[in-house]
């Protein structure tokens, strides 16, 4: 399966509240990467809980279609 990119309101990073965030899904084994601005890649350190991992990746989901 594919990497989708998707844009979702989450809270992704500690130091923030929720906001849109870019994720990339890998729908393989449903790894989830999100931008960080300031290391200007996709880094999977990230504090989401487990319902913001299961959102993203059921809209990744819908998205791939």
């Amino acid at each position: 399966m594919a990497k989708i990119e998707v844009v979702v309101k989450a809270k992704a990073f500690s130091s923030e509240s929720a906001r849109n965030h870019r994720f990339r899904v890998d729908l393989a084994d449903n790894e989830i990467r999100v931008w960080d601005r300031v290391a200007g890649c996709f880094t999977n350190c990230n504090c989401l809980s487990a319902s913001a991992r299961r959102r993203i990746i059921e809209w990744a989901k819908e998205n791939a279609k």
